[in-house]
């Protein structure tokens, strides 16, 4: 460009005389681009009166740029003297001209082939389009914004074609007059924050995306009637209706043809009441379906099989939701602050890869989804109406954490088929829940995580639940997990017999609790990176430690203090015979003699004998005592030895009695036999032990 103004003629230069030195050359600056044409950056109405005398008859440029590009204002208002242009084949930006009232002198421009982006922005003296006539065709990303007294789009009357379409911001604008041509948008068209009234657009056939924001006074889309398929462009198909505070319904997208992968967005429209529309859409997939906080919307119904992602959120009207074809769900679903939502069916699903986030839907007391298998992530229920959860008869497989907390639950019925929790099962603030058996079906938890993190189950705050077991079968739990009742003011009793090694066991604030049940418990706390924790404390109605009889290791420490009624802890002697050492015992505020590990000691741990097999060593996890015995003593087993034979013999080996032992525990009477030392002999262990009788 900078040789082309060198190389004017002497004429030319006389023609002009000083006029030419007055304008800096960076004026009439080139905007490299890929085209051969030159292109300009018009900054002053001096220099747009210069072009013909520069380039007469010039038709075609590359960049055209009419006043600033950044917030100076220019004195541009008559742009006659560039009406030999006929195309433009870079961006085209008319901007910032307060004074420009008519485009006339861009009449013979018939396409605009953009790069970045062409635009027609605060120019606050246009108040129609007049000017752009020719124009039949804009590639890319072409803006019409920030005209605060535009009314019309009057003068593109001739425009069919454009990828992008942008019309934001213009606040006098209420109507798309003049638009009367547009077929096709290939990619995006979007209104925005202007004063529409109407989408008076006839002819319009195709977009790519749709989107309506913030029209605030508009209340019907019916002037998309002629539309006929949306998202046919690949890179492009979401439809998004947001912030329309007027719009009471979605007429005018009816029957339309669309792009499987579409995203839909409907959010913040304050009187929308329906979305029948949508129900029309021949559509299998979507990716997104967000309907966010829309006042008044009473039901979302929709007739897809798949999606990605689903969110329906802060609808405070919102009573029902039914996807009655919906099979899968790719990602995520999140029912978040529905105030009346009472049901949701979603019949036909069977997996949702990640999340399910249910929570803060205070009137939603059913969930129909029977034929849910696998959810990939989180289970999260919270806040919720639900009194069972029937309607998830068909769930078997949670691949994170399974979160209940603080809906109306009395039980859990309705998990019928539950065999796999990946990482935790938390129960927190469940005040009226009395039954847990519906998790008989449950083969494992927490082996998702190797070890870094804590799986397992817990139950917190829950007021009237009497009673917690898995003994009837056997959870595999991950090393890694947690189990454990904190203030669960009713719990007399928590049985989980089948557990063998763990990380965490935490009792905490249990005013009821009588007994615990974890006979075949070895180990606690041996994972790496997993929280170590041996908590029993504050559980005044706790009367012995047999439920935790067989532990052989236990790292960090245990934590066993103002548990008043505790005097029966001789499962610490046995911790003892495997070596714990005693710096890992913290005691206090029990009840005699379980202060202490001298007292326990001294009081408990010397009145027991370890049944020895017959090379001597000691039998695993069997115990005998009161060791001397006045009228009772008992035998501690594992229940997977029992039942079992039990002879007592004289110290010359003559059989006195047999019994059978059919509880771990069981007490035997021996008030009827004369003081001395006798054996115990399990036959079918091998196992023989001596047991003094006083009187």
């Amino acid at each position: 460009f900078t040789s082309s103004i060198l190389s004017f003629t002497a004429v030319k230069l006389n023609q002009l005389k000083v006029q030419l030195f007055l304008i800096p050359l960076c004026a009439f600056m080139m905007i490299f681009s890929s085209t051969a044409q030159p292109s300009f950056w018009f900054k002053t109405q001096n220099q747009i009166d210069s072009f013909p005398l520069l380039y007469p008859n010039l038709k075609e440029v590359g960049y055209l740029v009419i006043g600033s590009i950044d917030t100076t204002l220019s004195d541009i208002h008559d742009l006659s003297p560039l009406s030999s242009i006929k195309k433009v084949w870079a961006d085209l930006y008319v901007r910032n001209n307060p004074h420009l009232k008519t485009l006339y002198g861009l009449h013979n421009i018939d396409s605009v082939f953009t790069i970045v982006h062409s635009e027609i922005t605060n120019n606050d003296s246009l108040i129609n389009l007049e000017g752009l006539e020719s124009l039949k065709y804009v590639t890319d990303d072409f803006r019409i914004q920030g005209n605060n007294l535009l009314q019309s789009l009057h003068g593109l009357e001739n425009l069919v074609t454009t990828e992008k379409f942008f019309i934001a911001y213009n606040a006098s604008l209420q109507t798309l007059d003049g638009l009367t041509n547009l077929e096709v948008v290939l990619e995006a068209f979007c209104v925005d924050g202007n004063h529409l009234q109407a989408l008076n657009l006839p002819k319009l056939r195709k977009v790519g995306t749709l989107c309506i924001y913030d029209e605030d006074e508009l209340e019907s889309l019916s002037g998309l009637s002629s539309l006929d398929s949306i998202g046919f462009y690949p890179l492009s198909c979401i439809v998004d209706i947001h912030g329309n505070q007027l719009l009471k319904d979605l007429h005018g997208l009816e029957n339309k043809k669309v792009r499987d992968g579409i995203g839909i967005y409907i959010q913040e429209n304050f009187s929308l009441k329906n979305t029948e529309a949508l129900l029309t859409w021949q559509v299998d997939s979507i990716r997104v379906l967000s309907v966010v906080k829309n006042a008044s919307l009473p039901e979302v119904i929709l007739p897809f099989q798949k999606a990605k992602t689903i969110g329906i959120q802060n609808n405070p009207s919102l009573q029902k939701i039914e996807f009655p074809m919906l099979a899968w769900v790719e990602e995520d679903i999140f029912i978040q602050e529905n105030d009346t939502l009472g049901s949701l069916g979603m019949p036909q699903i069977k997996k949702v890869g990640r999340d399910v986030i249910m929570e803060v839907n205070q009137n939603l007391t059913f969930l129909f989804m029977p034929n849910l298998d696998t959810i990939g992530g989180e289970l999260r229920l919270w806040k919720n109406a639900m009194q069972t959860m029937e309607g998830l008869q068909g769930l078997k497989f949670i691949g994170t954490e399974f979160d209940i907390h603080e809906n109306k639950l009395i039980s859990l019925q309705g998990f019928d088929s539950l065999k796999y929790v990946g990482d935790a099962i938390d129960i927190l603030d469940e005040h009226q829940l009395v039954n847990v058996t519906t998790f008989s079906t449950l083969d494992s938890i927490g082996w998702n995580l190797d070890g870094f993190e804590n799986g397992g189950i817990g139950f917190t705050d829950c007021f009237a639940l009497p009673v917690i077991s898995l003994e009837n079968h056997s959870v595999k739990f991950a090393p890694g997990s947690i189990v454990g009742a904190v203030n669960c003011t009713v719990l007399d009793s928590f049985r989980f017999s089948g557990l063998t090694e763990i990380s965490s066991i935490i009792f905490l604030n249990n005013e009821n609790l009588l007994s615990t049940d974890f006979l075949n418990l070895k180990k606690i706390g041996s994972i790496p990176n997993a929280l170590k924790a041996f908590w029993i404390r504050n559980n005044p109605s706790l009367l012995t430690l047999d439920g935790f009889a067989n532990i052989e290791d236990f790292k960090d420490s245990l934590s066993l203090r103002n548990n008043p009624s505790l005097s029966d802890c001789d499962a610490i002697c046995r911790m003892l015979d495997w070596n714990i050492p005693t710096s890992r015992f913290r005691l206090g505020g029990n009840d005699f003699p379980c202060n202490s590990i001298a007292e326990i000691e001294e009081h408990i741990c010397d009145t027991l004998t370890t049944v020895n097999s017959s090379t001597g060593s000691p039998v695993a996890h069997l115990l005998a005592f009161p060791n001397p015995a006045r009228e009772y003593f008992s035998i501690v087993l594992e229940n997977d030895q029992l039942p079992a034979t039990l002879e007592i013999r004289n110290e010359m080996g003559k059989l006195i009695w047999e019994r059978t032992i059919y509880l771990s525990g069981q007490q035997f009477y021996m008030g009827d036999l004369s003081p001395g030392i006798y054996w115990i002999h399990l036959p079918e262990r091998r196992a023989w032990g001596k047991l003094a009788i006083i009187k």
